[in-house]
């Protein structure tokens, strides 16, 4: 089941060669949520093309949390991560929902979201 959006945080892109992200909060307090599209290095990747082409997406679950030291009982932050694999239609949705949070958001990434937005709908390929 797709979380619910209820203020998208973040776009980026990687310095691993072109992934691309988009970060958000759902309903339950404490998790944000990173769509991610990792960029596809196989051997026959040529990092002079214009229309790179990406992997399957993952959703990544980041759950804050507290560790208590066992031997001196300090309090520390802690943020688990789960990630899941996940389709390109389920992501076309994620982004669907994102996409009426962009409005109220500034970066000077907004163009990352058009770029996700295509990739996934030709399946992973930035057009």
């Amino acid at each position: 089941m797709l979380p619910t959006v209820t203020q998208l945080t973040s776009l980026d892109i990687y310095r691993d060669g072109g992934s691309l992200s988009v970060s958000f909060k759902g309903k339950d307090p404490g998790i944000e949520y990173t769509l991610l599209f990792p960029i596809d290095l196989s051997p026959a990747f040529d990092s002079n093309l214009k229309n790179p082409s990406f992997k399957s997406p993952v959703l990544e679950l980041y759950r804050a949390g507290q560790y208590v030291s066992p031997v001196t009982g300090i309090s520390t932050p802690n943020t688990t991560k789960e990630t899941t694999s996940t389709g390109w239609a389920e992501a076309c949705k994620l982004l669907e929902a994102i996409r009426p949070h962009l409005s109220a958001f500034h970066s000077e990434y907004l163009w990352v979201f058009e770029a996700m937005v295509s990739a996934s709908s030709s399946e992973g390929n930035l057009c």
